[in-house]
């Protein structure tokens, strides 16, 4: 904005096409852009999409940008039903774990692959012993029920 010497008129520029308009008085938030300009901004910011793609199969879905959760990587229904429980990012470190978002962008799912918390390192450390506990007590009904003795009497 240039004053012109009386202080009343402004020739203001707009930011975005470079046309010069010439105002009368001084408003109290004077609005930087012209009209044709305010119109595309109005415009747009009501449309404002993005596209996501499945990581597989490639499809897109246009969604609000306020409705998408950032993730690593995001898979439609039909991809999570074939790949859902297993990373397909190749460079996942020994450690770290993926973490599912149900519905990180609309109908599609993100994943993330990061490190766990220390809470959550400990109750997978508390559900790989149930594991393990469960695969003992069912290789050891499988023995008894091949004929085998049991070899602690006390657990029949």
């Amino acid at each position: 904005m240039h004053p012109d010497p009386d202080g009343n008129t402004v020739l203001r520029t707009c930011p975005n096409c470079g046309r010069q308009k010439l105002v009368r008085g001084q408003t109290k938030h004077p609005n930087k852009h012209c009209s044709e300009c305010r119109k595309v901004l109005f415009v747009n910011k009501r449309t404002r999409k993005i596209d996501i793609s499945c990581y597989c199969c490639h499809k897109t879905i246009s969604i609000r940008r306020s409705r998408v959760q950032r993730s690593h990587y995001y898979l439609c229904g039909k991809c999570v039903k074939l790949y859902g429980s297993s990373p397909l990012d190749p460079v996942q470190k020994p450690g770290q774990i993926l973490v599912r978002k149900m519905q990180a962008a609309g109908e599609m799912n993100g994943f993330d692959i990061r490190y766990p918390t220390p809470d959550e390192a400990a109750s997978l450390e508390r559900a790989r012993l149930l594991r393990d506990h469960g695969i003992a007590w069912l290789q050891r009904e499988e023995r008894i029920n091949e004929g085998e003795e049991p070899r602690h009497h006390h657990l029949n």
